[in-house]
């Protein structure tokens, strides 16, 4: 039987100044990805919200 294993990162701790911090991130045995805000978010407007997936390990 085939043992998965699974993470959820929050991204945030992961980012300083900016950038992914990849010495952190690569310890981690399980696969990482980061969801952002796409551009064009409009507070004011909820239904702006557009959100970007991506695998960084």
């Amino acid at each position: 039987m085939a043992k998965h294993t699974q993470c959820i990162i929050v991204i945030k701790d992961f980012i300083t100044k900016g950038k992914v911090r990849t010495d952190d991130i690569n310890r981690l045995t399980c696969s990482v990805y980061r969801i952002q805000k796409a551009a064009g978010f409009d507070q004011n407007n909820l239904s702006t919200i557009r959100t970007m997936v991506n695998k960084i390990k």
